[in-house]
């Protein structure tokens, strides 16, 4: 009984070990990726963080749509080819 107990479950224990891990490192990431963002777009990528959320949709929309964010000339320039 044990043996086949641990033979149809073993995958299943590493995974739920690796998942808070992973979970935690994906996060740290999310949040390295984020300052690294903010250091090469400045105020446009602050602007655009104010407006959306990290890792789960909004159900509402929080800003009017007048603030939404128009891409600047400089951002054009730089950016889109």
């Amino acid at each position: 009984m044990a043996s086949w107990l641990l033979s149809n479950t073993w995958p299943t224990l590493p995974t739920l070990v690796m998942f808070p891990v992973l979970v935690i490192m994906y996060v740290r990431l999310a949040h390295q990726e984020e300052r690294d963002a903010l250091a090469a777009f400045g105020e446009v990528y602050a602007r655009y963080v104010a407006t959306t959320p990290s890792f789960l949709p909004r159900l509402r929309r929080v800003a009017p749509r007048e603030t939404w964010l128009e891409p600047t000339r400089d951002f054009k320039a730089k950016y889109h080819r």
